[in-house]
């Protein structure tokens, strides 16, 4: 019952969110890139909270590796390393969006049991 609370509230929360990216159209890449990704990762909180099988297990196993490698990079970013040092090097990091280290901070705990249905669906010993 949780997995599928908490599919509605992402899923609310990318529906609004979505709406308010609008405000910085075009969209940067990465910010196309991110869009996607979360449009994706959510079809995999539906997956595995509705015990779907939506796609195939190395679908799961490769989107589950490039989100933990972007929040790593955007945690190393926020705490670690200088401000924007990843995205002045590596100019196709930069996002229009605007934020702050608190939304940041707080997208990545929200998205915490995203990655963890997205490792199960992609890990799990199970033949669907």
């Amino acid at each position: 019952m949780w997995w599928k609370i908490y599919f509605w509230i992402i899923a609310l929360l990318l529906i609004i969110g979505s709406f308010a990216i609008l405000e910085f159209v075009p969209l940067a890449f990465m910010d196309m890139v991110s869009l996607v990704l979360e449009f994706a990762t959510l079809l995999g909180i539906f997956a595995y909270a509705y015990k779907k099988q939506v796609l195939d297990k190395r679908y799961w196993k490769t989107l589950f590796y490039i989100n933990i490698a972007l929040t790593i990079i955007g945690l190393l970013e926020l705490y670690a390393l200088p401000k924007n040092f990843l995205s002045d090097m590596f100019p196709f990091l930069q996002t229009k969006i605007p934020l702050d280290d608190g939304s940041i901070l707080f997208a990545t705990l929200l998205y915490g049991p995203a990655y963890y249905a997205l490792y199960l669906l992609g890990f799990s010993k199970k033949t669907k």
